[in-house]
C-alpha cells in the first residue's frame, strides 16, 4: 500500500493527484509532479525538475496531463472506498460477535442456589447450563470460523490491491517509457529546426559581414569622392580666380592701348591739322602771289596776308 501510495502522490508536496488543481503532469525528462507545483517551479529564475534537476527554458509549454495516472488515481481512490465500507462491515460484525460472545458466556447463576442441594429442580438447571455451555462451544468455534474466513477475506483483498498497484506500477512505467520517448522525438525535432534556423542564422551573418565590408569600401570610395570633390572644388576656385585676373589684366592691357591709341589717334589729327593748315596757307600764297613764305622758318610764325 505504501508502494501504492506513492504513485498517486506528488514527490513536492506529498499531497493525492486530482483531476482538478492538483492533476498529474509529465515533463519531458518523464517525472511526473502536480499541476500547482510545475506552475510554481515554473515561476523561478531556472526551472529544473525536482527528481533529476534537468533544465527547462523559462517559457516552455505546461506538460500535458498524465491521463494514465489520473484513472489509476480514480480506481485507487474507489478501491480504497470499498476497503473502508469492508473494513467497517467487519467492525460492525466483529463487534456483534463479541457482544454475543460476552452475553453467551455469562455465568449463569441459579435461581434457587439458596435451596438445599436436595432440590429437584437443580439437576435440571444444571442439566440446561450444560447445554448452554455445549451451545457456547459450539458459536465460538462458528466465530472463530467467521473470523478465519474474513481473515481470509481480507488477505485476499490485500493481495488484489498489491496486483492492482504492481499493475498501475507497469502502467506508470510504460506511460513513463512513452512519454520519455515522445519527449525524445520532439527533442530531436526541435534540435533539428534549431539546427536549420543556426545554419540559416550563419549564412544571413555571413551575407550580414559581406555587405558590411562593401558597406565599409563604399564609404571608403565616398571620402575618396569627397577628398576629389574638394580638389575639384580648390582648382576650380584657382582657376576662376586666375581667369578674373586674367580678365582684368586684359582689360586693362586693352583700356591702356584704347588710351594709346586715342591718343595717337588725336596725334595724327592734329598733325593731319597742322599739314591742312600748311597746305592751305601755301595755297592761299601761291594764289596771291606772295614772295615770301607764309611761314617764317626763323621763328616759326606765319606772316601770310590777312594774319597779324
Amino acid at each position: 500500500m505504501d508502494a501504492l501510495k506513492e504513485c498517486v502522490q506528488c514527490s513536492v508536496c506529498y499531497l493525492d493527484y486530482n483531476h482538478e488543481d492538483r492533476s498529474p503532469r509529465a515533463l519531458a525528462c518523464g517525472h511526473t509532479f502536480c499541476t500547482e507545483c510545475l506552475e510554481r517551479i515554473s515561476r523561478s529564475a531556472t526551472p529544473k525538475c525536482p527528481t533529476c534537476r534537468t533544465a527547462y527554458a523559462k517559457r516552455t509549454p505546461v506538460p500535458s496531463k498524465n491521463f494514465a495516472l489520473i484513472e489509476a488515481v480514480k480506481g485507487l481512490a474507489l478501491l480504497q472506498d470499498k476497503l473502508a465500507a469492508k473494513d467497517r462491515e467487519l467492525e460492525d460484525q466483529q463487534a456483534e460477535l463479541e457482544t454475543m460472545y460476552q452475553h453467551l458466556s455469562h455465568p449463569v447463576t441459579s435461581p434457587n442456589s439458596a435451596v438445599s442441594p436436595v432440590d429437584p429442580q437443580q439437576a435440571q438447571l444444571e442439566a440446561q447450563l450444560a447445554q448452554t455451555q455445549n451451545e457456547l462451544e459450539l458459536f465460538k468455534g462458528a466465530v472463530r470460523a467467521k473470523d478465519n474466513e474474513l481473515r481470509a477475506r481480507q488477505q485476499a483483498q490485500q493481495a488484489e490491491l498489491a496486483a492492482m498497484a504492481s499493475q498501475l506500477r507497469e502502467d506508470a512505467q510504460r506511460e513513463r517509457a512513452k512519454l520519455i520517448a515522445q519527449a525524445d522525438a520532439l527533442i530531436r525535432a526541435q534540435d533539428s529546426r534549431l539546427q536549420a534556423q543556426k545554419e540559416q542564422l550563419d549564412a544571413q551573418c555571413r551575407q550580414l559581414q559581406e555587405a558590411t565590408g562593401q558597406l565599409h569600401q563604399l564609404q571608403e570610395v565616398k571620402g575618396q569622392l569627397q577628398q576629389a570633390k574638394g580638389q575639384l572644388a580648390e582648382a576650380f576656385l584657382a582657376c576662376k580666380e586666375r581667369e578674373l585676373k586674367l580678365d582684368f589684366e586684359a582689360r586693362a592691357a586693352v583700356a591702356a592701348k584704347e588710351s594709346q591709341m586715342q591718343a595717337m589717334c588725336l596725334q595724327a589729327a592734329f598733325e593731319i591739322r597742322t599739314l591742312h593748315a600748311k597746305l592751305d596757307c601755301r595755297n592761299m600764297a601761291e594764289s596771291n602771289g606772295a614772295v615770301t613764305s607764309p611761314w617764317n622758318q626763323n621763328g616759326g610764325q606765319f606772316h601770310g596776308k590777312g594774319f597779324g
